[in-house]
């Protein structure tokens, strides 16, 4: 007699049914069971963004930076987008991408891979170890996908040149990463017919760069990115009863703005943003070759690092003693071919009153040639530099020094103008912020230029005091044949003739 037909739910069966079954029905059934409860773990909730992540998703721009304050859903969000780039299908615009698939995805710590990102995925779809990797780390590396897709993590604590050789087609920033990183990343998505897409999601309290990056593109500089703002409000509906009134009755007033609105948390720090118009205080290349002259005064200002790139300026005063920026550089090279570009760029050419460098100059081993420092090695080239001196780097001097040369009369025009190609010295002045005081909301009168290098070249060159009035000649000579080889000269001092201004092979000028 054959036996009834399989309940799946074995609730339906009493114990006297079950014990009615054969053998084969029982493994029959035992099957089923196995599959619907493969099926339900294989089940996952569909990911549904909320009306600020929505606007987020739909945006085609090659790049999306958001801004939001904590839990605005950033990891969720992160994640998924990831997973719509890895599967090739984005099922809120129903649009299909490339796939096979590299996503990148940028962490501040790799402990985020276990703690964040791994339980986070584990929550909208389904993977086993075998597709995860270490790669001889101690923490996965990659998740690869059968469709051949794959997501690696990399860390904002990896080196630089780690940066620089890899490819992906998407990259996916949690947590702003430093601007170097940054620049690496953008050149990664190089892969030939591939679109490459961008993605930082991060609340705004490190990383002053990115402020700077939305300065510029507000200005419309970055037509392929859009800015979002995320708010910790709009994802109430998936955060703890009450979490944002108790959290916020922790925080001030500036605080609220960045954590639960996704403000930038030096926007009320900024020194010089206010004073400083680029209508009024840039000038053309056109306009300036109007009326300046290579043969005022001018002063070179160099803010020299041992191991980072060497930044230096070009400061020139005017008869109406107006001064002018004209020119800067950042160079990551020995002193001595700093030296050489400096000699074949601006000594040469123009009629240097004075060279100045940080005091650093003066330790030893800082010019790259056993225990010489940087000033001796320029020194050896006929480059006649001194360092600052503790006048020339004192903070409220410089202040006022700055402050005078930007303010703008009702009548007339500032006293210190830029050439408008110097975008270096611009966005340091856009962006140079107040020291705070520790411990503290508030801030002291000294801007804090630590990491502001074309800002402390402007210092050191306003520090000396340059004038149109100067009457001495210039000081600086040709450097011999022997020190442009990167040699010693065989008597000190000597200058070789015919190494000037009349060979045919050099680019000097009257000297």
């Amino acid at each position: 007699m054959a036996s009834a037909p399989l309940v799946i739910n074995v609730a339906k069966y009493t114990a006297a049914q079950l014990a009615k079954l054969s053998k084969e029905d029982k493994l029959k059934l035992l099957d089923l069971i196995d599959k619907k409860k493969e099926a339900k773990k294989q089940r996952r909730a569909a990911f549904v963004p909320h009306k600020e992540q929505e606007l987020v998703a739909v945006n085609p721009s090659k790049i999306r930076i958001v801004t939001s304050g904590n839990g605005w859903g950033k990891s969720a969000f992160g994640v998924n987008e990831a997973l719509w780039a890895l599967s090739g299908l984005n099922p809120i615009t129903n649009k299909n991408t490339y796939v096979p698939c590299r996503v990148v995805v940028v962490l501040d710590a790799p402990s985020k891979v276990a703690d964040v990102w791994l339980p986070e995925l584990k929550k909208w779809t389904v993977f086993d170890e075998s597709q995860l990797h270490k790669d001889g780390k101690p923490f996965y590396s990659r998740l690869t996908f059968p469709n051949g897709s794959e997501l690696r993590f990399m860390f904002q604590l990896q080196e630089e040149l780690a940066f620089e050789s890899i490819e992906a087609d998407f990259f996916i920033f949690d947590e702003p990463p430093p601007r170097s990183i940054w620049v690496a990343l953008l050149r990664a998505g190089r892969t030939k017919g591939r679109e490459p897409r961008y993605l930082i999601i991060a609340t705004p309290i490190s990383q002053a760069w990115l402020r700077e990056y939305f300065v510029e593109w507000e200005k419309g500089h970055y037509p392929d990115t859009m800015f979002f703002t995320g708010t910790t409000r709009a994802n109430e509906a998936n955060l703890a009863s009450g979490y944002i009134e108790e959290f916020s009755r922790h925080l001030t007033e500036r605080e609220r703005k960045t954590r639960l609105e996704g403000a930038f948390f030096n926007t009320e720090g900024l020194a010089l943003a206010e004073q400083f118009n680029r209508r009024r205080h840039l000038v053309t290349e056109a306009s300036l070759d109007s009326n300046y002259r290579i043969d005022w005064p001018h002063v070179i200002a160099i803010d020299n690092h041992p191991n980072k790139p060497n930044y230096a300026c070009l400061l020139a005063a005017a008869p109406d003693g107006t001064k002018y920026y004209v020119a800067e550089t950042a160079q990551k090279v020995v002193p001595r071919e700093f030296g050489l570009w400096l000699q074949r760029n601006w000594i040469a050419t123009h009629n240097i009153k004075d060279i100045i460098c940080d005091n650093m100059g003066n330790g030893d081993m800082t010019g790259g040639e056993g225990f010489k420092s940087f000033i001796e090695v320029l020194t050896s080239m006929g480059i006649r530099v001194r360092a600052t001196s503790f006048d020339d780097k004192a903070d409220d001097a410089f202040l006022t020094r700055l402050q005078e040369g930007l303010f703008i009369p009702d009548l007339g025009e500032p006293v210190l103008k830029f050439l408008n190609t110097c975008i270096g010295i611009i966005r340091d002045i856009e962006n140079v912020a107040w020291k705070p005081i520790k411990g503290t909301e508030t801030y002291q009168p000294k801007l804090e230029i630590s990491n502001r290098d074309y800002l402390a070249c402007l210092k050191y060159a306003l520090a000396s005091n340059l004038t149109y009035d100067n009457a001495r000649r210039k000081i600086h000579k040709p450097i011999t044949r022997a020190a442009w080889m990167g040699k010693e000269a065989s008597k000190p001092g000597k200058i070789e003739r015919g190494w000037g201004r009349n060979r045919k092979d050099d680019d000097f000028s009257d000297f």
